[in-house]
């Protein structure tokens, strides 16, 4: 495939804003070339190629190849695992499952995230800059739901909205880390279920619903 044509990077003046341009046409090709090819074999080299930029404009932006791709398969202003509060928990929980699949079935996400994470794993400073981008606000969300939901009398007062979060994040993570697109296939339900199961007060021996 023909490279695209070189987008021009015009010296700017210091502490005018980058190119909004260039920033969009890197993050579109590192998409498209992990769907197409996956994170492993995935190279700035072959990402400024199919963007029609120079190495350079990419490196200024992002310092290394994971925090493209956590920038590319988790975009600024994507709201997809945020939740509003109906007032209806197992609307709620429902929701926050649903949307984690539905992020995690994405197929770039699907292609980036084992080698993400491994790349990830060992580098606590390369995890102090790129996890914090999609969870805190994610798990803060969750948080507040949750405590809303005791408030109400829906959740019981003990239940641990952190770990709740990881039971079902965790869950769609592994699943789509070990089996791939199989292995989210049915999952809503059963673990919109499980997730209620653990949280929800208890009336006559069973989770209210």
């Amino acid at each position: 495939m023909p490279s695209a044509p070189a987008i021009a990077l015009v010296r700017r003046p210091a502490g005018r804003p980058r190119d909004r341009r260039v920033d969009a046409a890197v993050l579109a090709a590192t998409r498209r070339l992990l769907a197409e090819g996956g994170y492993r074999d995935l190279s700035i080299e072959a990402i400024a190629r199919r963007a029609g930029v120079h190495r350079p404009a990419i490196y200024r932006r992002w310092r290394t190849k994971a925090e493209l791709v956590h920038a590319a398969i988790y975009p600024e202003g994507d709201v997809t695992l945020r939740v509003v509060d109906t007032g209806d928990f197992v609307r709620d929980v429902r929701t926050c499952v649903r949307n984690a699949i539905g992020l995690f079935s994405r197929p770039e996400v699907m292609a980036a995230v084992p080698g993400l994470l491994a790349d990830i794993r060992d580098n606590l400073a390369l995890q102090r800059r790129l996890l914090p981008r999609i969870e805190a606000s994610a798990r803060t969300d969750f948080a507040r739901l949750v405590a809303a939901a005791v408030a109400r009398g829906e959740a019981r007062a003990d239940v641990d909205a952190g770990t709740l979060f990881d039971a079902f994040a965790g869950t769609v993570l592994f699943r789509v880390v070990a089996a791939g697109p199989a292995g989210l296939r049915g999952l809503e339900r059963a673990l919109t279920e499980l997730v209620l199961d653990g949280a929800c007060v208890r009336r006559g021996g069973k989770p209210a619903r």
